[in-house]
């Protein structure tokens, strides 16, 4: 009988490994997703940090020069929209002077009492969104969600 040369793998070690790789990216999977909702929760918390920050800025410079004992003592604004996935920051004239977008998988929620908006007077203190003009500290803190489960709680300072 002639001995052939045998070269390259059986169909059955080729399915093997087959097996193999599929096992090791079923594992993986999970972790990559965690990662991407990690991912998208930090950049949702940033944006929201640098709205923040420009609110701040338009609240103590108030160009627009609002009393704090005005009716509506509001300086800045910041609107969260869920929908549209973006945050605005607007001036005591509604006109917006900053605005960012986040991630479709995340959902930012606000305290109850301020809804989707946060006001701040000249002062930099925190309004309450159905009547302005009483200082509410709860709408500093806000809660950011992504769909895999991952979730931060924060205070805006």
């Amino acid at each position: 009988m002639v001995e052939r040369d045998q070269r390259g793998a059986t169909l059955i070690e080729l399915l093997v490994v087959l097996i193999i790789a599929a096992i090791i990216v079923g594992a993986i999977t999970p972790i990559g997703r965690s990662w991407v909702a990690t991912a998208h929760v930090s950049k949702a918390q940033s944006v929201l940090t640098q709205a923040f920050n420009k609110a701040k800025t338009e609240a103590l410079k108030n160009p627009n020069k609002v009393l704090t004992d005005a009716t509506n003592p509001t300086v800045a604004t910041i609107t969260v929209n869920n929908t549209a996935k973006t945050i605005t920051v607007s001036d005591s004239s509604s006109t917006t002077i900053w605005s960012d977008s986040f991630d479709s998988d995340v959902t930012i929620t606000l305290a109850t009492a301020c809804s989707s908006k946060i006001l701040l007077n000249n002062t930099v203190q925190f309004l309450n969104s159905s009547t302005p003009t009483t200082v509410d500290n709860t709408c500093s803190s806000y809660t950011i969600a992504a769909s895999t489960a991952q979730t931060v709680t924060g205070v805006l300072r």
